[in-house]
């Protein structure tokens, strides 16, 4: 592996045009570096996207839009932080996880896998989310995906099943919240589902 240090030490760490890191990195546009972050192989951090503190982007992981990687915390695989996401402290983000949106990822997390986190979703602590199961909280109902299931609220169905129920079947669950959440709940089925 090897990262390169950038030392962008001009007084706002402002990058004026694409440098390239020694193993393939690179940084581009308007996007900045503190003096102490690490950019390595063919990792690219593009946009307004900030990268600070001891923070590490590397292998073939992007940063880009408005994201900002700080403290301590590494991203890496083939990873996306994209959006106004914030994957900040000792949080690391592998595999091929996408992290957008307002999304924040923090603490001692670990995103890994081919998990998504995305929305207004908040990962912290010792959190844990990979492949499956893989649980997202702060919508109208909390859901957890398996391998096989979507369980929303206190309703548990197989993939297919979710998709194949009619509005009356949606209405009979819980009335017509759940029919208002059921567009996106198919949504969120589309975007962590590979169906068989």
């Amino acid at each position: 592996m090897a990262d390169t240090v950038f030392d962008f030490n001009d007084g706002n760490g402002e990058v004026p045009a694409i440098k390239w890191a020694n193993g393939g990195g690179w940084i581009a546009c308007t996007a900045k570096a503190d003096d102490t972050v690490y950019i390595g192989e063919n990792a690219q951090v593009s946009g307004d996207a900030w990268v600070s503190g001891d923070a590490l982007v590397s292998g073939n992981a992007w940063v880009s839009g408005d994201a900002w990687v700080s403290g301590n915390a590494r991203v890496s695989g083939n990873a996306r932080v994209s959006g106004d996401a914030l994957v900040s402290g000792n949080a690391r983000v592998s595999g091929d996880a996408l992290v957008s949106g307002n999304a924040r990822v923090y603490g001692d997390a670990l995103v890994s896998g081919d998990a998504r986190v995305y929305g207004n979703a908040r990962v912290y602590g010792d959190a844990l989310v990979q492949k499956t199961p893989i649980h997202i909280i702060g919508l109208e109902y909390s859901i957890t995906i398996t391998e096989t299931h979507l369980f929303a609220g206190c309703q548990g169905h197989k993939f297919k099943q979710w998709r194949d129920f009619s509005n009356e079947d949606i209405l009979r669950m819980d009335g017509k919240k759940a029919l208002k959440f059921y567009p996106k709940l198919i949504s969120i089925i589309d975007l962590f589902v590979k169906e068989k």
